[in-house]
């Protein structure tokens, strides 16, 4: 898989992308912003999910959303303490 072949981890958001690197069994933190990882994130020993405890997660943005907390609120930061975590960072 050359898309994910040289990397030693994978970030990706819910979708094709993350289900390519899981099939590679790349290291993978899934960002989840309106979709419930449960359902989204693909199956894999090394694959984890990264998301924000919201009253409205999981609207997979079927309403007008003014905030889109959900997405804006996971930082970089955020995604490299879970990455380090990990043990990939």
């Amino acid at each position: 898989m050359p898309l994910t072949e040289g990397a030693r981890f994978v970030v990706a958001n819910d979708t094709g992308t993350a289900h390519v690197a899981a099939a590679a069994n790349r290291p993978m933190l899934i960002v989840c912003g309106p979709t419930n990882p449960v359902r989204v994130v693909p199956v894999g020993e090394q694959v984890e999910a990264i998301e924000l405890d919201l009253e409205c997660m999981y609207c997979y943005c079927k309403h007008e959303c003014d905030h889109h907390s959900c997405m804006v609120g996971i930082t970089p930061e955020m995604v490299l303490d879970r990455l380090g975590l990990m043990g990939v960072v």
